[in-house]
């Protein structure tokens, strides 16, 4: 068997019978197929739908995937589970740094139980160098990647539960209390300079934030990218011209979708009355069982954590370019600890609850990352 499969990963004594492999382009059908599997979060089941192709989606995710494959040694060509450990370039302490984000954990439920975690767990012992971290968001719904990522185990790296974060599906936002004297600008390759320096200089405020080359959207249709253009983004400026904000919005739709799969029978009942409460009041309507949330990404919503003022601002404009497109809702994610958060005071939104963790076998996270720093998360690549 292991002549007919050269790119086997690793296998597990204590998991007869199955092996890890690294995914193949052949296996995109049944990898879009198994992310799409069901997980529950405030009275709904949803699936995270990559379709048409989880390769191609993964890449907006990513600097480098690297999609692991669980299959069993006699059906090498079906997919029983699933995980991602791929790189992500971003500024940690002020450096730019390269770190691991394990996501897209997902097990057939004839995987579950015989041990197959053993071998995830197992390669991550052999394979990730002591000192280093990995990174991960877990819905707090899901009790399965909580069990498996946020339990101490053996050979398994430590768990720090390091931000508590929230999404906001953000439906109406109230104008800014006061005159701000700001100002936007679409974005053009004019800006790209300025824009890349702006962001450069905010790795002094915030940890995880991402390596931005908005060069790479000269390029048109670029994979990590995909689906979004310069003049999707607009700068904010102060009276003296100077960058004070940036925000873009993006339309993931053609790739990414959440797609309600099921409706708890109390909210099933609540829902006509509720879309038709939600059409008067502004707030995210439900859409049917087997049709997906028709909304935005707001991307690199970015300003100087205690600029709260600016940050309302961004949501008001980004608001009114959403009611433009014709859509009814963006998206947002914030750590607890991000003094920005205090502008949710002043938009409707439906929220999902998660924990960001990070996990190493030697390093201490409440150490060795500055305290000071806000984490930054992108609701787009999480």
């Amino acid at each position: 068997m292991e002549a007919t499969l050269p790119n086997i990963v690793y296998r597990s004594e204590s998991a007869p019978g199955f092996l890890m492999r690294d995914a193949l382009l052949t296996d995109d059908e049944q990898l879009t197929a198994l992310i799409a599997e069901a997980m529950p979060s405030n009275g709904m089941i949803l699936s995270f739908d990559r379709a048409p192709s989880y390769f191609q989606a993964t890449r907006t995710l990513y600097t480098q995937p690297e999609i692991k494959v669980l299959v069993m040694d006699d059906q090498p060509d079906r997919i029983i589970g699933m995980v991602n450990f791929g790189w992500k370039d971003c500024y940690i302490n002020g450096q730019h740094s390269t770190i691991r984000y394990v996501a897209d954990l997902r097990l057939r439920s004839k995987a579950r139980g015989q041990n197959t975690l053993d071998i995830i767990v197992e390669y991550l012992y052999q394979n990730v160098p002591r000192e280093s971290f990995y990174e991960s968001v877990v819905l707090n719904d899901n009790l399965m990647a909580r069990h498996v990522l946020h339990r101490p185990r053996e050979k398994f790296p430590v768990p720090f539960m390091y931000d508590d974060i929230t999404t906001y599906t953000i439906s109406k936002v109230k104008p800014p209390a006061s005159n701000l004297n700001l100002r936007i600008q679409t974005m053009d390759e004019t800006w790209i300079e300025r824009v890349n320096q702006f962001v450069d200089a905010l790795k002094d405020d915030f940890n995880f934030l991402p390596t931005y080359d908005f060069n790479q959207l000269k390029e048109g249709n670029h994979h990590y990218w995909k689906g979004m253009q310069l003049s999707d983004f607009s700068v904010v400026l102060n009276p003296e011209n100077e960058i004070v904000g940036l925000f873009g919005l993006w339309n993931q739709k053609s790739f990414k979708q959440t797609r309600v799969k099921k409706y708890s029978l109390s909210l099933k009942l609540l829902r006509p009355f509720y879309n038709a409460w939600a059409k008067q009041t502004g707030q995210l309507l439900l859409p049917k069982e087997q049709d997906s949330f028709d909304y935005l990404m707001l991307h690199s919503a970015l300003c100087k954590p205690s600029n709260v003022e600016v940050y309302q601002y961004i949501l008001y404009q980004a608001y009114i370019q959403m009611k433009q497109r014709n859509k009814n809702a963006f998206c947002t994610t914030l750590a607890h600890k991000d003094p920005r958060i205090t502008a949710m005071k002043d938009v409707k939104a439906h929220v999902m609850h998660a924990t960001h963790g990070l996990h190493s076998y030697e390093t201490d996270a409440y150490q060795y990352f500055d305290q000071d720093k806000i984490s930054y998360f992108e609701v787009g690549r999480i």
